[in-house]
């Protein structure tokens, strides 16, 4: 409380002083008028400052906390949204290696406060890539760059489209 009203008697004796010393004419008009500014910032601004601001301390849980109460669509939204991304991050990685048309599918659930991936589908049937050219990516590896993005178990990890 100190530091405001420093502030708006700073900014009074500042507003005096400029009036007493600067001259009649344009530049006073411009200065006394900024100083108006200041001033009415001086108090206004600690004033908002006191205002209560929510926005803060949001929580995200399910069980709420000192914030706001999700329910479990709210988390499912969080969730899908997850999910999509590591969708898009592992197809992108398959484009790296040179392989389009490669479609990702994670389905996950929650478990308590996480969230587990039960399955992750990678289908190569868009492709163009048959299990003849093996040489080119190997099931091993396409299980490989699923791991790099998702925290499943290997066996959770589905290949299709390969003849």
């Amino acid at each position: 409380m100190k530091a405001v009203l420093f502030g708006i008697v700073a900014v009074s004796l500042l507003f005096v002083l400029a009036e007493i010393l600067i001259p009649e004419g344009q530049i006073k008009k411009y200065v006394t008028g900024i100083l108006r500014l200041a001033f009415v910032a001086a108090i206004f601004v600690p004033l908002i400052k006191m205002l209560p601001n929510k926005t803060s301390d949001i929580d995200i849980n399910a069980d709420g906390g000192a914030g706001v109460v999700s329910d479990e669509t709210t988390l499912g939204y969080f969730s899908e949204a997850r999910d999509r991304l590591y969708e898009k991050n592992i197809e992108n990685d398959f484009l790296i290696l040179g392989i389009k048309g490669v479609k990702a599918n994670i389905v996950s659930y929650r478990d308590g406060e996480k969230y587990v991936v039960f399955a992750v589908t990678v289908d190569f049937s868009e492709s163009g890539i048959t299990g003849n050219e093996a040489n080119i990516i190997s099931i091993e590896e396409v299980k490989k760059v699923v791991l790099k993005r998702v925290d499943v178990a290997e066996e959770l990890i589905s290949v299709y489209g390969w003849n």
